[in-house]
Protein backbone atom coordinates (compact mmCIF):
# COMPACT_ATOMS: atom_id res chain seq x y z
CA UNK A 1 0.00 0.00 0.00
CA UNK A 2 2.81 2.32 0.90
CA UNK A 3 4.37 2.16 -3.03
CA UNK A 4 0.82 2.61 -4.53
CA UNK A 5 0.50 6.18 -2.32
CA UNK A 6 4.41 7.08 -2.55
CA UNK A 7 4.33 6.43 -6.86
CA UNK A 8 1.15 8.47 -6.76
CA UNK A 9 2.89 11.33 -4.62
CA UNK A 10 5.79 10.69 -5.99
CA UNK A 11 3.94 11.91 -9.83
CA UNK A 12 1.83 14.05 -8.52
CA UNK A 13 5.34 16.18 -7.05
CA UNK A 14 6.91 15.63 -10.73
CA UNK A 15 4.23 16.62 -12.31
CA UNK A 16 3.87 20.07 -10.00
CA UNK A 17 7.46 20.72 -10.55
CA UNK A 18 7.31 20.67 -14.38
CA UNK A 19 4.08 22.99 -14.19
CA UNK A 20 5.62 24.87 -12.06
CA UNK A 21 9.22 25.46 -14.06
CA UNK A 22 6.92 26.38 -17.15
CA UNK A 23 5.29 28.77 -15.19
CA UNK A 24 7.86 30.21 -13.63
CA UNK A 25 10.28 30.31 -16.66
CA UNK A 26 7.48 32.39 -18.53
CA UNK A 27 7.05 34.94 -15.97
CA UNK A 28 10.57 35.76 -15.88
CA UNK A 29 11.30 35.33 -19.51
CA UNK A 30 8.17 37.98 -19.94
CA UNK A 31 10.02 40.30 -17.21
CA UNK A 32 13.25 39.62 -19.18
CA UNK A 33 11.88 40.77 -22.47
CA UNK A 34 10.35 43.75 -20.34
CA UNK A 35 12.07 45.05 -17.37
CA UNK A 36 10.62 46.76 -15.04
CA UNK A 37 10.92 50.57 -15.25
CA UNK A 38 11.61 52.56 -11.94
CA UNK A 39 10.03 55.60 -11.28
CA UNK A 40 10.16 58.39 -9.01
CA UNK A 41 12.42 58.65 -5.81
CA UNK A 42 13.66 54.74 -6.61
CA UNK A 43 14.73 55.50 -9.96
CA UNK A 44 16.12 58.73 -8.85
CA UNK A 45 18.18 56.70 -5.95
CA UNK A 46 19.26 54.19 -8.67
CA UNK A 47 20.60 56.77 -10.92
CA UNK A 48 22.48 58.60 -7.74
CA UNK A 49 24.46 54.95 -7.49
CA UNK A 50 25.09 54.58 -11.59
CA UNK A 51 22.87 52.19 -11.88
CA UNK A 52 20.02 51.76 -14.16
CA UNK A 53 16.49 52.93 -13.45
CA UNK A 54 15.43 48.89 -14.01
CA UNK A 55 15.02 45.76 -12.72
CA UNK A 56 15.78 43.25 -15.08
CA UNK A 57 14.94 39.59 -14.53
CA UNK A 58 17.20 36.67 -15.24
CA UNK A 59 17.09 33.32 -17.31
CA UNK A 60 19.29 31.31 -16.35
CA UNK A 61 18.58 28.33 -16.26
CA UNK A 62 20.32 26.83 -12.89
CA UNK A 63 18.06 29.02 -11.10
CA UNK A 64 15.27 27.07 -12.82
CA UNK A 65 16.29 23.69 -12.30
CA UNK A 66 18.21 24.09 -8.26
CA UNK A 67 14.80 25.38 -7.01
CA UNK A 68 13.32 22.45 -8.94
CA UNK A 69 15.58 20.23 -6.95
CA UNK A 70 15.00 21.50 -3.66
CA UNK A 71 11.64 21.47 -3.50
CA UNK A 72 11.54 17.72 -5.28
CA UNK A 73 14.08 16.82 -2.12
CA UNK A 74 11.25 18.47 0.63
CA UNK A 75 8.55 16.26 -1.52
CA UNK A 76 10.50 13.35 -0.61
CA UNK A 77 10.69 14.25 2.93
CA UNK A 78 6.97 14.90 2.82
CA UNK A 79 6.04 11.98 1.70
CA UNK A 80 7.92 10.01 4.49
CA UNK A 81 4.56 11.02 6.46
CA UNK A 82 2.21 8.72 4.99
CA UNK A 83 4.79 6.15 5.44
CA UNK A 84 4.43 6.53 8.79
CA UNK A 85 0.72 6.61 8.91
CA UNK A 86 0.27 3.43 6.93
CA UNK A 87 2.52 1.18 8.87
CA UNK A 88 0.83 1.26 11.71
CA UNK A 89 -2.40 0.33 10.03
CA UNK A 90 -3.82 -3.08 10.48
CA UNK A 91 -4.77 -3.99 7.19
CA UNK A 92 -7.45 -6.29 7.87
CA UNK A 93 -9.41 -4.02 10.14
CA UNK A 94 -8.97 -1.08 7.75
CA UNK A 95 -11.37 -3.13 5.29
CA UNK A 96 -13.75 -4.28 7.77
CA UNK A 97 -14.32 -0.35 8.16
Amino acid sequence: MFFMIWWELIILATIGIIVGLIFAFSLSYYFYVNPIVLTGELADAMEKFEFDAIMPASIEPRLFIWQAIVVYFICLIIILFPFLHIRNINPVKAMRE
